[in-house]
């Protein structure tokens, strides 16, 4: 096996992004925890499965802690992608054999996995292991791809055995393994020496360190994480790579699940609000947490906008709507309190398709002059209308948070 360093991905034990109180799923989705996918016998074992591509079961449906998932329950299933066993014990045989799974979860109550269980998912990436103890029935993961990535916390004092463990259910010691330690940004000091060093608050060990004065916060900024993130639709020579760290990483957005970030997928309005209301703290350094009230999960996001004065009282927005570039500019806009402005002198005339009639024109003017926004072509064509693209705004809140990711445009 080969050991690989990872220094600051999403925390394993809390994989699933979409879950999370700042989940950025689209409420008309069903989640995928949703337990009407789940069957569940009054023993606590799952035998049957609606879902599509991801099996992410709750803790207890109707009432029944989930304590099995049964044999053969998702065999040979192409389709499904992703898992989390979540408070599952027990893996049954042949439960995943032959499966599309990329991207697999072994949560921290998993005692035993079952014959066969993973054997022959030949796009398995990633195998997260968050238990202490497991048994794991032989070739459970035999015929799994060599370059499959096992990854455990830094602090599972049991490392040693688990790596065994997978090695004899794979039958070889083909695969590489990575143990990550979750950020936290009060892991990173300067020191009076002006040493710079982030250190893992889990188990001490030294990430990072250098002299705090070169650190690069540009666009090749690495916040100490290694040259990729943990989202497999985000590859490095991406134009919105550097981008997507740094918004992933500061916390204003998060991925559809551990891996994927879904780049071409459009923001709602609610999603435009939680991230203006979560850029909006970052600048003032206010770190206090927004406490979810009201009837929908964006309820508080959107409060906090109203009494901000990021969004204008008499403005309406249908929040579960796809926010169009212009509206998303109008929130930006008023999010941003940073106070820097590099292109002051950018005339209105300069963005060929916004004009004075145009909605929120004079806001995504704003975001030109402040170096938020540049257009998407040449002419600094801003298509107005269109919805915008999570890789848009990626782009948006990396220039919003970092000053010197904005850019100068020329005059004219």
């Amino acid at each position: 096996m080969k050991k690989r360093k990872l220094t600051a991905i999403a925390t394993a034990a809390a994989l699933l992004m979409t879950l999370a109180p700042c989940s950025f799923a689209v409420e008309t989705q069903k989640p995928i925890d949703d337990p009407s996918f789940y069957k569940v016998n009054s023993s606590g074992v799952i035998t049957g499965f609606t879902g599509t591509d991801a099996f992410v079961p709750p803790d207890t449906v109707n009432g029944i802690k989930i304590k099995k998932i049964s044999e053969n329950l998702c065999k040979e299933k192409s389709n499904l992608w992703l898992l989390d066993t979540g408070a599952a014990e027990i893996v049954g045989d042949y439960a995943f054999y032959n499966s599309g799974l990329e991207t697999v979860t072994i949560g921290e109550n998993v005692k035993q996995i079952g014959m066969y269980a993973f054997a022959d998912c030949s796009k398995l990436q990633t195998v997260y292991i968050n238990c202490r103890d497991c048994v794991m029935g032989g070739s459970a993961f035999v015929n799994t791809p060599d370059d499959v990535v096992v990854i455990i916390p830094c602090t599972n004092d049991n490392r040693s055995a688990l790596l065994d463990e997978f090695a004899a259910a794979k039958g070889s010691a083909d695969f590489a393994y990575q143990i990550y330690h979750p950020y936290d940004e009060t892991q990173e000091v300067i020191g009076d020496d002006g040493k710079f060093v982030r250190k893992c608050a889990k188990c001490g060990e030294v990430l990072l360190e250098g002299d705090g004065a070169e650190i690069d916060y540009g666009t090749d900024v690495d916040y100490g994480m290694d040259e990729m993130l943990p989202f497999t639709d985000v590859p490095f020579e991406a134009w919105y790579h550097n981008y997507v760290k740094v918004a992933y990483v500061c916390g204003i957005i998060n991925g559809k699940s551990n891996v994927k970030f879904d780049p071409n997928a459009n923001m709602t309005l609610a999603e435009a609000a939680k991230i203006a209301a979560l850029v909006h703290k970052n600048q003032l350094g206010d770190t206090t947490e927004i406490k979810q009230t009201g009837p929908k999960w964006y309820s508080a996001y959107v409060n906090y906008c109203y009494k901000n004065g990021i969004i204008e009282d008499y403005i309406k927005f249908d929040w579960t709507k796809p926010a169009t570039r212009a509206e998303m500019a109008y929130i930006f806009s008023r999010a941003d309190v940073m106070g820097y402005e590099p292109n002051p002198d950018v005339p209105l005339t300069d963005i060929p398709d916004v004009h004075d009639t145009t909605p929120y024109a004079y806001e995504i003017l704003d975001l030109y002059r402040k170096g938020i926004a540049a257009g998407s072509d040449a002419k600094y064509t801003y298509h107005p209308d269109n919805k915008i693209k999570r890789s848009e705004v990626s782009a948006l809140i990396a220039r919003m948070i970092i000053a010197d990711m904005r850019l100068d445009l020329p005059k004219g």
